[in-house]
């Protein structure tokens, strides 16, 4: 059902929250595709979940459990290999220590994947697993997860020094993993509402964390024409306290899950406070992206930061894949999800401001075909050669759910589902059942026969009262927007604690000047201090934690200004707003703020170093077959390299690959013209009848009856002169074949040139 108001978007009343406006679309919780309707191997779309989920189970490597009761998802350097010595080392996984199958990392960004295949499945012992790790892998973050984490045998350690030593997050996979705790709390098929509740209530309180920890709450102007934006997502909580102008602020393949967790958000809590966090999130793309409102364009390359650009109105700029400004091909490419996002905003009866005109705009030009789409775009919407295959049409699948045009959502993902191999149990033959690339196709089937949809509860026609956030005072109300009153010790408590008898001190600005005391007062467990500076005070708060420990809250700071206010041997900063620490009698020494470089050093005096560079998280160089993968490393100028070297560019051939790494797949005429699917015989054995036979121009699909049974198999053209079958109704013992390929009971997939 979607309920009608006006649409109004002036500056205060966005700071208020989007009010809820009809969809350009209407959307009754029904599936895109029947669950009962024919999947592959004679089984139905339901029973293919299940069989896909099961498979990446099966072999006890990609998805592994710790004891019983906590999922476990290794990182493997490609998604299709899952050998001991496939494991992430090295820099990715500095533990100091031999990396094999019981010591080894983890990332959210798999991990949360698994998560959401699981809480749309049928089984809720795995999903149990999945809430125990979260719980297990809080940062100090508000209980956010870490982002990545080691596993030293039993032992899960979320901010291993040399693994994840700054205990940051990635707001991706915080995202999806609240998206994962929505889902399975409202999955029917599960029995144990106890669990059901406590899934709920997790997804609840990360939701609150979320807003506070990876999302910047100020409103800044914007050249949409929708008011002001005043939710601004980072890509971690780390980046979140670097600011809006710090390097790789934001990710352009975050941005969607995001909006979907704040929608599952605002859907399963009422609150339209997260409505208006995703409406925000959506603007945050278009901006990034300067959408006019009809023509096809993207953010810039795989991360960015904002600049202050005409009229205050913050701009894009990119920071990694940068030369040219393009999306990677793994990371920047999940923003298909945007219209995914789009699809649940109909579902619940919410309009995400643009968003379908944007999709729209973005099938038009590129989602006309049915088995390819370009992965990788330039700003200005340009894109580089179409891709086919499981991880591309299975983005393609959640794209289309969003468009106004939805027809083409079933063929797409059979084209997505039509590289499992039933015989395998993997994608397209390869020896391993991966997370990173295979999840896409697996989520658009669950979603596309409507596993989730009851997550997604249409919105009350009597909404509960948007909120703008302030910061938390002691007044009985929730200031800061957060789902929580009075929380942080911002309430005096009864004088237990010596905290009062502690060292302070405080220097700010370019010379670290001392800061002059305005007022200390301590209550109880808590203490809180307050100085003046030459560009405004600055009050800071403490509390006892138990078990020895001191947390320490910025509460107030002159914006921008460089400044370090300590308690004992605890500080927080401009950039660090929070600390836990054993307090020792020790006043920190004096340190001269200057601007942070990339050198070993704590340079503004912060507590941290080289914050905001982003040292040993992953990178690439080189396009194509040159690609290769490393972290980022500190430079003798104080800036970051990545410390892979590109490799050396061979001759192009017909291959569907970038041999000379010039962005371009099988350039320079190397493939002769493809003959066309149309043109093939066809041959069974033994020899049948022949029942259908169906072309797209594309792919073609035929059907025989034989002596021993009906025999399915579908040929699509794969770029070039080259082209795959599918068997997709087996007849022991028949065969059918096209050219040199045959597919059968045996061998259910071959590829061939013509």
């Amino acid at each position: 059902m979607v309920f009608q108001q006006r649409k109004l978007f002036p500056a205060a009343l966005f700071l208020l929250g989007l009010i809820l406006i009809t969809v350009p679309f209407t959307l009754a919780a029904q599936p895109l595709v029947s669950p009962t309707s024919a999947g592959f191997g004679g089984e139905t779309r339901d029973a293919n979940y299940d069989t896909l989920v099961n498979a990446l189970y099966a072999n006890g490597k990609v998805a592994t459990v710790i004891e019983g009761d906590k999922l476990w998802v290794p990182w493997f350097s490609r998604s299709d290999r899952c050998g001991q010595s496939d494991l992430q080392s090295g820099a990715a996984c500095d533990s100091g220590l031999t990396i094999d199958f019981t010591h080894n990392c983890m990332v959210t960004d798999e991990f949360s994947q698994v998560g959401i295949l699981v809480a749309m499945g049928k089984d809720q012992t795995r999903m149990n697993q999945f809430y125990t790790t979260v719980k297990a892998i809080a940062s100090t973050n508000g209980g956010l997860p870490a982002w990545r984490i080691y596993r030293d045998g039993n032992s899960i350690q979320p901010c291993r020094a040399g693994i994840n030593g700054n205990c940051d997050t990635a707001s991706d996979g915080t995202a999806r993993i609240i998206i994962a705790l929505f889902t399975a709390a409202k999955n029917p098929a599960f029995t144990d509402a106890i669990k059901k509740e406590q899934y709920g209530a997790l997804a609840k309180s990360l939701s609150n964390a979320f807003l506070k920890y990876e999302v910047d709450k100020t409103c800044r102007p914007s050249s949409l024409g929708e008011g002001q934006i005043c939710y601004w997502l980072a890509a971690g909580s780390d980046a979140k306290r670097g600011g809006l102008a710090s390097n790789d602020y934001a990710y352009t393949g975050y941005y969607a899950d995001a909006i979907t967790a704040m929608l599952e958000a605002c859907s399963q809590t009422g609150n339209r406070t997260y409505c208006s966090v995703a409406a925000n999130f959506t603007l945050n793309y278009l901006e990034a992206s300067k959408f006019n409102g009809k023509d096809f364009t993207v953010p810039p390359g795989r991360s960015f930061k904002w600049v202050t650009g005409a009229n205050n109105v913050p701009t894009a700029e990119c920071t990694s894949s940068c030369s040219p400004v393009i999306w990677d091909d793994a990371d920047a490419t999940r923003a298909f999800g945007m219209c995914q996002a789009n699809y649940y905003a109909g579902v619940i009866g919410y309009q995400l401001p643009l968003l379908t005109a944007y999709c729209d705009s973005w099938h038009a030009r590129y989602s006309q075909n049915t088995n390819s789409i370009p992965l990788q775009y330039k700003p200005d919407g340009s894109a580089g050669t179409a891709q086919s295959g499981y991880f591309a049409q299975g983005l393609q699948a959640l794209h289309e759910a969003g468009c106004t045009h939805k027809s083409s959502f079933a063929q797409i993902l059979d084209n997505a589902l039509g590289h499992y191999a039933l015989s395998t149990g993997t994608w397209d033959y390869t020896s391993c059942f991966g997370v990173y690339h295979a999840a896409f196709a697996v989520r658009a089937l669950g979603m596309g026969i409507g596993l989730d949809l009851p997550a997604f509860p249409a919105l009350s026609s009597t909404p509960l009262p948007t909120c703008a956030p302030t910061m938390e005072i002691c007044d009985g109300k929730d200031n800061d927007c957060d789902g929580q009153v009075d929380e942080d010790g911002v309430c005096p408590q009864p004088p237990t604690s010596g905290i009062g008898s502690l060292p302070k001190s405080c220097v700010a600005g370019s010379t670290a000047v001392a800061c002059t005391s305005k007022s200390d007062v301590t209550s109880g467990v808590c203490r809180t201090m307050l100085w003046s500076t030459v560009a405004g005070d600055i009050q800071v708060l403490g509390c006892e934690k138990g078990g020895g420990y001191i947390e320490l809250y910025r509460q107030a700071a002159p914006s921008g200004m460089s400044f370090s206010a300590c308690l004992a041997n605890g500080c927080v900063t401009k950039d660090q707003g929070f600390v836990r620490f054993i307090p020792t009698t020790t006043t920190p020494p004096a340190c001269t703020p200057s601007a942070e470089t990339c050198d070993g050093k704590d340079n503004d005096c912060d507590g941290q170093v080289d914050e905001g560079f982003n040292v040993g998280s992953s990178c690439s160089v080189g396009v194509g077959e040159c690609v290769r993968t490393g972290v980022q490393v500190c430079t003798a100028s104080g800036g970051t390299t990545c410390s892979a070297t590109a490799g050396t560019p061979g001759t192009e051939v017909c291959d569907q690959k970038d041999n000379d790494c010039n962005g371009v797949v099988d350039d320079g005429a190397v493939c002769a013209p493809p003959v066309g699917v149309d043109s093939f015989t066809f041959t069974v054995n033994p020899s049948g009848s022949k029942l259908t036979d169906t072309s797209d121009g594309t792919c073609r699909t035929v059907r025989y009856t034989t002596t021993s049974g009906e025999i399915q198999a579908k040929a699509c053209a794969k770029g070039g002169n080259t082209y795959e079958l599918y068997l997709q109704q087996a007849a022991n013992p028949a065969s059918i074949c096209v050219k040199s390929a045959c597919v059968g009971p045996a061998t259910g997939f071959a590829s061939f040139t013509a």
